[in-house]
């Protein structure tokens, strides 16, 4: 997987994720993987609303245990005041609760960290063909 590419049309990826060496590791990835896509991060949940109040993100990837606000509420805030920007949550939590919260704030999908790189490329593909 380490040359796979794909020339997407130009978007913009939000990393919220408040584990330094994991935020850096992914935006990496995605940088490597997306390389048309402009990849930004945050730390947490009040810095990922503030930031996408002043910058389009069209896909946020988003940690639900984050300092401060949770980001379950991150997400019901950024869905709620843009509706066009997509969630995907990324988490260490898989029990059913974490993933009713989630999608009931607005996100488009849940991926176990520990599934993160046999679920995320294929669900930012696929919405990144519906944009």
């Amino acid at each position: 997987m380490k040359n796979l590419k794909f020339h997407v049309k130009p978007c913009t990826f939000l990393i919220v994720e408040d584990h330094d060496t994991l935020r850096n590791s992914l935006r990496k990835w995605l940088v490597a993987l997306f390389p048309d896509c402009d990849v930004f991060d945050v730390k947490n949940g009040e810095d990922a609303v503030d930031f996408i109040k002043v910058k389009k993100i069209d896909i946020v990837i988003m940690d639900i245990s984050l300092p401060g606000i949770s980001g379950i509420e991150a997400t019901r805030h950024i869905r709620h005041a843009f509706p066009e920007t997509q969630v995907i949550m990324l988490t260490i939590h898989d029990e059913p609760e974490y993933r009713t919260d989630a999608a009931e704030a607005g996100a488009f999908a849940f991926v176990p960290k520990y599934k993160m790189y046999e679920k995320l490329v294929p669900l930012i593909s696929e919405l990144i063909r519906h944009e």
